[in-house]
């Protein structure tokens, strides 16, 4: 090693630039030894230290001193251990002009530093001289451990600061970003990459200072590559390798001549003791230390966590329960292909489940709720709407007035009839007067049928306001909008529905009938209230089909177990469940496709 150039070669000087001397452990005791040999005026000053070689079998150990390092360089030799020893037992010893006396360091160990050719001082003038180093090397090493502890705790804030910017973040892409943004900016890289692995395959998430790019890229690939290589090892790599180390950097080699990159360092991102991701970092020109290397382990186990959280939220939820699934086996099935083989197994379970399992089964058809009995307000003449007081959906009582016809025809014919019978009677009084029996007779008669058609229009008027026969809810008939119009003797003005008798009419399909009877219970579903289902008891199935749109239907009357709501209302569809029982599973999902095929194919 060369020889350190200073300033200044006088003992106070050199002990003046000891004492704020703050530089690398060879520098150091470069200097002290000259230093050393200054302030004691030696030819030579020569730093040794103590080795215990382990004893071997039945072996003692063994003890050896060993130079480390002498001012001038070269040709330096130790005295007898005997000295050395004793060196260390009082702290100096001398052995005429060689002067010997210990000092403390945690890097070294039990040290000593010998001085030749110490002849010019006193014993008491020597011991004071000697006493001014003494305390240097401990003093350095504090200086040493204070600034390896601020740049440890410099580290740890920008750890901090790292974890702070991912929990800011609420999408994992723009977080992918910021850190890898941040990063670079304190771990002064030219570039920073992130890759997250979601299933399978490593994929390029994020890059600094760059917004977008093309996964399509060779150079992408490359980097993918790399992070494979570290995620595949699970631990920090750095290329250049460092001398010693086994890890394998091929594809980071490759990437950094394509990529004209001089310094690469990845470190992967674990989640609970498991490889997530892989950060990537490149430098051009200065290597990464090993002190750099332990601060980014720190910062990726900061981040990772919430990257990996962020990453779950927004994943396909599908996609969040596979991931956790897979997890979950991979504790049975091993943490290699667990996808295939948890796919496999679930089909296996799922044919068996097929094949034997059995499960409850439902014919399901469409129902409406009707009224047992309905009845028909129908026009009592020919005649025109006058006023209608109700419509479609109204409940009223019975008596209550619906519609009224227009009168005006009926009260004039009223009061002709009425003149006519004025004029009659007195042809009868006449006639009876004037003894005319024959004319009397007449006139009686046509007296009669006056009164007769009188009363047939004053039981016309009565019926011109048609009134509810029966208590319920009008079910058909909207006569608002035909205020004025005509109608004709005994066309439906009306169709009203008592509450307290309703049922459900259910249309089984043909292919459905044969699995239905009356003892089975059923379940209805209301379209207007699907919330809630209604116990259903069958208390009649028409036997014979009835063909509607949709095909042949079996029709069948239900009613409920339970009292009905107030809300049911003749005219509410809905679906209807009957239990017919427990069945094949694989029957149950494939039986409407084999009867099609059935059908199809017959011959």
């Amino acid at each position: 090693m060369d020889e350190p150039i200073y300033t200044d070669h006088g003992g106070a000087s050199l002990i003046a630039q000891l004492r704020e001397f703050v530089g690398s452990p060879p520098e150091f005791w470069a200097l002290y030894l000259k230093t050393a040999r200054a302030v004691a005026s030696a030819s030579r000053a020569t730093l040794g230290v103590r080795v215990m070689r382990p004893p071997k079998g039945d072996e003692v150990a063994v003890e050896s001193w060993r130079t480390l390092v002498s001012h001038p360089s070269g040709g330096a030799t130790l005295p007898d251990a005997q000295l050395l020893n004793l060196a260390l037992a009082e702290g100096i010893s001398r052995d005429g002009d060689t002067v010997v006396f210990s000092i403390g360091s945690e890097e070294l160990g039990e040290g000593v530093i010998v001085l030749s050719d110490c002849d010019k001082y006193s014993d008491t003038e020597l011991t004071t001289r000697i006493a001014l180093l003494g305390s240097i090397p401990e003093i350095w090493q504090s200086k040493r451990s204070l600034q390896k502890l601020e740049s440890r705790l410099s580290g740890l804030t920008g750890a901090l600061d790292i974890a702070l910017v991912a929990h800011a973040q609420k999408k994992f892409t723009s977080g992918a970003f910021a850190v890898c943004n941040e990063l670079a900016a304190r771990m002064k890289c030219d570039r920073v990459s992130l890759g997250w692995q979601d299933d399978v395959a490593m994929k390029l998430r994020a890059i600094s200072q760059a917004d977008k790019f093309d996964s399509r890229t060779s150079i992408v690939r490359q980097v993918e590559a790399a992070m494979e290589e570290t995620f595949d090892q699970d631990e920090t790599l750095r290329y250049p390798q460092e001398e010693g180390s086994d890890a394998i950097v091929r594809e980071h080699g490759e990437y950094a001549r394509d990529a004209a990159v001089g310094f690469l360092c990845s470190v992967p991102l674990r989640v609970e003791r498991s490889p997530r991701g892989v950060f990537l970092l490149e430098r051009g020109k200065t290597p990464f230390a090993k002190e750099e290397v332990e601060l980014l382990r720190v910062m990726a186990d900061q981040v990772a966590p919430k990257l990996a959280d962020l990453r779950e939220r927004d994943r396909w939820w599908p996609s969040r329960l596979w991931r956790r699934l897979k997890e979950s086996a991979s504790r049975f099935l091993g943490t290699k292909h667990t996808g295939p083989k948890l796919a496999g197994v679930g089909a296996a379970a799922l044919i068996l489940f097929l094949v034997f399992g059995r499960l409850p089964y439902s014919v399901e058809a469409p129902a409406v709720v009707r009224s047992g009995h309905v009845v028909f307000a129908t026009a009592p003449f020919d005649g025109f709407i006058q006023d209608a007081y109700y419509e479609v959906g109204d409940t009223v009582d019975a008596g209550t007035p619906l519609v009224a016809f227009d009168t005006q025809e009926f009260l004039v014919q009223q009061a002709a009839e009425m003149a006519n019978m004025n004029r009659y009677s007195k042809e009868v009084e006449r006639a009876r007067a004037d003894n005319a029996l024959a004319d009397m007779r007449v006139a009686e008669a046509q007296l009669e049928q006056a009164a007769a058609v009188l009363e047939r229009t004053r039981y016309q008027i009565e019926q011109s306001e048609i009134k509810a026969p029966v208590d319920g809810v009008i079910v058909e008939g909207d006569l608002r909008k035909r205020l004025g119009a005509p109608v004709r003797k005994g066309d439906v003005l009306f169709q009203q529905a008592r509450l307290d008798d309703l049922y459900i009419h259910v249309e089984v399909p043909e292919s459905e009938a044969h699995e239905v009877s009356d003892t089975q219970r059923a379940r209805m579903l209301f379209a207007a209230q699907p919330e809630e289902a209604f116990e259903l008891s069958i208390e009649r199935i028409q036997p014979v089909g009835v063909q509607t749109q949709s095909g042949v239907v079996f029709q069948l009357r239900a009613r409920s177990v339970d009292a009905a709501p107030d809300w049911w209302r003749p005219g509410m569809s809905g679906s209807v469940k009957i239990d017919v029982g427990w069945r094949n599973a694989g029957w149950i999902l494939t039986h409407s496709t084999s009867d099609w095929l059935r059908r199809q194919l017959w011959w």
